[in-house]
């Protein structure tokens, strides 16, 4: 019983030794942070105004021309290999 006690006794002025001891008064926290400026980023330059431009209705027709001409060419080239399959 009495080792037992030595070593309770050993243990806690060991455990009393390593933990750090500060005569300093405790420094106050430094508060919260200064609120940040947020600034918005610069405008983006305005392209330049091209030089020719297409109409719309015909830009969308010139790709609907484009895609049935993709088809047709698509359809002939499968009727063609579909025959020696």
């Amino acid at each position: 019983m009495k080792k037992k006690l030595i070593i309770v006794i050993g243990l806690v002025l060991i455990m009393c030794l390593l933990v750090p001891v500060s005569c300093a008064p405790p420094t106050p926290s430094p508060g919260p942070p200064p609120p940040e400026v947020i600034t918005p980023p610069p405008e983006p330059p305005t392209p330049p105004e091209p030089s020719f431009s297409i109409p719309v209705w015909a830009r969308y027709t010139l790709i609907g021309v484009g895609g049935l001409a993709l088809f047709g060419i698509g359809y002939f080239m499968g009727r063609r290999s579909g025959f020696y399959c």
